[in-house]
């Protein structure tokens, strides 16, 4: 009789240096073992670095994005989002308060954020009406402010934006004003002095009139507002 060479059972293998068929098969389980284990490691290790890949892009993010809706809302009301679909490239997201909002680099913020469990926050930092739309329904212009840094510094930056922006549109509205009076004056002034004329803007096709709109002390063109006249026609 033979001895197993690992455990010294006797064998009938005549061989000294035969293993019996229990060491096979625990040599085997060992090996899968250790396969698995290797395996487990080495994604802990991907995950470990693909977590910290996502930290450092995503961290301390603060970015604005924009949408169009038909309710008003008032300007800091807090925003939560959602991916719309994980497994898809499909860009829109989800909030609370807005419906759907297309915008890529929310979508993947928010797709990554998801992934390692960390909170993103949101604040409407702008509400403007615009014009109806084409079936007579009201339309709103919202800025959205979020971040994955807390949500006081991200309230913080969207109450700052929104002052921004009023200020910004406040000193529109200024120049607007200050234009109108301006156009009025030099169209008093042609009224007098030029021959009536029509016309329409090469860049806008809007018909122009020598008693509504300004004449161009260039070129003579009657120019329109969207700054269309003789001195920048493509055609000379």
């Amino acid at each position: 009789m033979y001895k197993c060479i690992k455990c010294g059972k006797l064998i009938n293998i005549p061989s000294h240096n035969a293993t019996c068929q229990e060491c096979v098969l625990a040599s085997s389980n060992e090996r899968k073992e250790e396969i698995r284990w290797k395996e487990e490691k080495s994604m802990r290790i991907r995950s470990s670095y693909r977590r910290n890949e996502i930290i450092l892009e995503i961290k301390d993010k603060i970015a604005k994005t924009s949408a169009w809706v038909e309710e008003e809302f008032s300007p800091l009301s807090e925003v939560e989002f959602r991916p719309k679909n994980y497994s898809s490239t499909d860009c829109y997201c989800n909030s609370r308060y807005l419906g759907s909002i297309y915008s890529e680099d929310l979508a993947r913020t928010c797709q990554l954020a998801s992934q390692i469990n960390v909170p993103l926050f949101g604040f409407i930092s702008l509400v403007s009406k615009q014009e109806k739309d084409r079936y007579g329904n009201d339309r709103y212009f919202v800025r959205v402010v979020y971040g994955t840094i807390s949500k006081e510094k991200v309230f913080e930056f969207a109450l700052e934006s929104d002052a921004d922006e009023r200020k910004l549109e406040g000193k529109k509205r200024i120049e607007y004003a200050n234009y109108l009076k301006y156009k009025m004056q030099v169209i008093s002034h042609q009224k007098k002095v030029e021959k009536y004329r029509v016309t329409h803007c090469w860049k806008c096709n809007k018909s122009l009139s020598s008693h509504a709109d300004i004449i161009c002390p260039n070129c003579r063109w009657i120019s329109c507002d969207c700054g269309g006249c003789g001195c920048n026609y493509p055609g000379y």
